[in-house]
């Protein structure tokens, strides 16, 4: 259909597509989490030093010392106190180069 070609991505779409191609990493760079020199980024809910870990599948994350969790929005959001939409527009003019673009970082 014509209309399709002008059609917006739904927020589940664009979900998908920012939690594909976005790295705990660059994500936790990009929100200045990760100080200098630290060995991992900061926690923005308790506020611990290199207590910040990526989720094995590297598309999350969970806090050592206050054992929050939750996926690449959910940092977003608990950084810069907006909703999920705000969180993903966010993650998209950021930090959504390709995978391949982004260099790795030891974590």
């Amino acid at each position: 259909m014509p209309g399709d070609l002008f059609k917006k991505p739904s927020l589940q779409e664009r979900i998908n597509t920012v939690k594909s191609v976005v790295r705990f990493d660059v994500v936790a760079k990009a929100l200045n989490l990760w100080r200098d020199g630290a060995a991992a980024p900061d926690c923005p809910h308790c506020q611990a030093k290199a207590e910040l870990q990526a989720c094995h599948d590297g598309n999350g994350y969970h806090c050592g010392a206050c054992h929050s969790r939750g996926d690449m929005i959910d940092l977003v959001q608990a950084v810069k106190q907006g909703f999920t939409g705000d969180a993903v527009t966010w993650l998209e003019l950021n930090c959504a180069s390709s995978k391949a673009e982004q260099p790795e970082l030891d974590l």
